[in-house]
């Protein structure tokens, strides 16, 4: 490398400012060296270096990205082994875990026996009632004897889970009579095929699709109970007994369909008075969205102006004639309420609803 054109890039990039104190842009003056150094220079690239390094133990470790996992490689079955052969690894409590160690690529020439925790395993079967929840581990060999007495032992591992049996159960914490109440069930790790649900004191229908039922309980004095079985191996087995109150439906609410709400009663201008048709009954829809009622008569109650009033009677949802030629006659101001308004509940019950006070904007 030349030294003189070095020494010269160096000066110019630590020019002091008082240098350009004539109109020099010092950018372009370090721009017009360095350019030239370049042009004009052959670069030479040198080889990496490597100097050791005490720390480095040789080995180079790569680590996959997150979302990539390397597979375990798969066991090579050609050579003369123990495995554990089980039907499930997760068990519920209450249940048997049963495996069988299996001798892959046994010596015809060689006898073998079995242990499991230093207990002889008659025919290689393991077989133990699962009382108790948790992750469970049992080591044992295959004991190998040649003709001449020689042994040899091949380890296995039994490992196995056992967990509480568990209903999921979706639905409402209570149930209304006379109307569906929606609930569905699973239970994990079993298809819905393997199931058997009973109810008690419900009509049920099971939906079409999925592991849904509609029910409806027949008296608000009795439970329904909700059980749940499913299938392991050749028997069914209890998950879980599931209690629910069973209650009447209570008392709807009164109100007029607008064209964007519900109106139950309090200020309403005159112009939206007089689209109202008919009068409806609505629960609240927290406590059930499918309850629906019919209205079946109201009153309508006008002041006559002399302390009394005037009474209006409907026998169906539907605002009569009378009573909408009495609110066109409303003025600003005016009071009258909706009475004595009958419905039929879901469960066929014939409900008195409380009166809805209208006022006139």
């Amino acid at each position: 490398m030349n030294l003189n054109r070095f020494i010269s890039l160096v000066f110019a990039v630590s020019l002091p400012l008082a240098a350009f104190a004539k109109g020099q842009n010092r950018k372009a003056v370090v721009r017009e060296v360095v350019t030239d150094f370049v042009e004009n220079d052959a670069i030479e690239v040198k080889p990496y270096e490597e100097v050791d390094d005490p720390d480095d133990s040789g080995v180079q470790t790569v680590v996959p990205p997150a979302d990539k996992k390397i597979p375990e490689p798969l066991p090579d079955y050609s050579k003369r082994q123990a495995v554990v052969i089980a039907k499930n690894t997760m068990v519920w409590r209450g249940e048997k875990y049963v495996a069988d160690v299996v001798m892959l690529n046994p010596d015809p020439k060689c006898t073998y026996t079995y242990f499991l925790n230093d207990l002889k395993l008659e025919n290689g079967r393991y077989s133990v009632s699962a009382r108790s929840v948790g992750n469970f581990r049992s080591r044992g060999y295959v004991l190998e004897t040649d003709k001449k007495g020689a042994t040899k032992k091949y380890p296995f591992t039994v490992e196995y889970l056992v967990t509480e049996p568990v209903a999921v159960i979706s639905s409402n914490n209570v149930f209304f009579v006379g109307v569906p109440n929606s609930v569905e069930i699973s239970v994990p790790g079993v298809p819905i095929s393997d199931l058997r649900i009973e109810f008690s004191n419900v009509s049920m229908s099971k939906r079409t699709s999925g592991s849904g039922f509609d029910i409806k309980p027949e008296k608000p004095s009795l439970p329904c109970i909700i059980s749940v079985y499913a299938r392991r191996g050749d028997e069914m087995q209890c998950v879980c007994h599931k209690a629910y109150r069973v209650l009447t439906l209570p008392h709807p609410v009164a109100s007029f369909d607008l064209a964007s709400m519900r109106f139950e009663g309090g200020k309403i201008d005159k112009d939206t008075l007089l689209t109202v048709k008919k009068v409806s009954a609505y629960l609240d829809f927290e406590l059930h969205k499918d309850a629906r009622y019919a209205v079946l008569g109201f009153d309508m109650k006008f002041s006559d102006g002399n302390g009394g009033f005037k009474v209006l009677h409907s026998n169906s949802d539907s605002v009569t004639d009378s009573m909408l030629e009495e609110m066109k006659k409303a003025e600003s101001g005016t009071t009258f309420f909706v009475t004595n308004v009958s419905v039929k509940a879901p469960d066929l019950r014939k409900l008195k609803l409380s009166p809805m006070e209208v006022v006139v904007r």
